[in-house]
Order: structure tokens, then sequence, then C-alpha cells
């Protein structure tokens, strides 16, 4: 079953479950409603997962990132206290630690703004199929309704061509007594 019609099925729960009077609540089965979710989520294109999936790394690597500077944070402390008279390696250790750091924290930025394209690239493209698919559902709906109008048209003319029939018959045969 696709996404739309998973969709649907949801809306026709919703919209035919019991309601509470005096407001707006409605009931629903939650058993139902938590299965046709689930069949939702199942059926969503990998793209998402691979999008949380990025979005879970950027997390990791830039916790690592700052869990490596702030090892390195701790180390540059050790050894300013170490060597406190080496002042000129104390200081070179700060500017590495300084820089990877700044490094650490441009590659974090990179990630997270490439996820958010990503996912932002990911879901105008849902959004547009989803707009297809109701346009189409919509042609489709008014096709069917245009069709159906045209059959109870000729059903109902069918039933009037012998109704007149039969009228003309009974004028007949009241005309031959």
């Amino acid at each position: 079953m696709n996404i739309m019609k998973l969709l649907e099925y949801l809306q026709e729960i919703v919209e035919t479950g019991s309601k509470f009077p005096l407001s707006r609540k409605v009931s629903v089965n939650k058993k139902e409603m938590i299965d046709v979710i689930t069949q939702i989520i199942d059926e969503l294109p990998d793209e998402f997962r691979k999008a949380q999936r990025i979005i879970s790394d950027k997390e990791k690597i830039l916790n690592n990132a700052i869990k490596e500077a702030d090892a390195i944070r701790e180390r540059n402390l050790q050894n300013i206290r170490e060597e406190v008279e080496k002042h000129d390696i104390t200081k070179e250790a700060e500017e590495k630690a300084q820089c990877i750091i700044i490094s650490a924290k441009k590659e974090a930025e990179e990630i997270k703004l490439a996820s958010i394209e990503y996912a932002y690239n990911l879901l105008k493209k849902l959004d547009e199929q989803i707009e297809i698919r109701k346009n189409e559902t919509g042609d489709r709906i008014k096709k069917d309704m245009e069709q159906f109008d045209m059959d109870i048209e000729n059903d109902f003319k069918a039933i009037s061509d012998v109704i007149s029939e039969n009228i003309d018959e009974l004028k007949r045969s009241s005309n031959k007594h």
C-alpha cells in the first residue's frame, strides 16, 4: 500500500471515529492507528533514514571533536604545568589546540549545513510528489464523476424511453377498445 492510500485510510479512521458530544474530539482505535502509522513509516523512502543517520553522525563527529578538543586542552594544561619555564612550547600547543577546535567546529558546521540541505531537498521532492499525486487523484475523481454522471443520465433516458413506449402502447390499446 502506498503512503497516500495509508494517509487517506488514516484520515478515514479519524473521520469515522466516534464523536464526543459537544466537542470536536473523536475516539479512534489506538491499535489500528498505530498499525497504519507503522505502515506509513515502513513506506517512507530510505532517504529519510539516511538523513537521520547523517544528522546522527554529525552529532557524533561534533561530540568526538569536542571530546578530542577537551582532551587536547587537558593535555596542554598538563604540559603547561610540567613545562612552565618552556613558554614557547606551551604557546604553540595552545595554538594547535585552538586550530583543532576551530577546525572541528568548522567541519561540524559544514556537516550540519550539508545535512540540512539534504533534508530540505528531500522534503521538497516529497512535497512535489505529494502535490503531483494530489492532482492526479483529483483528476481521476473528476473523470470518474463525469463518467458516473453520464451513466446516470443514460440510465434515466433509457427508463424514460421505456415509460414512453409503455404509455404509447397503453394509448394504442385503449383506442382499440
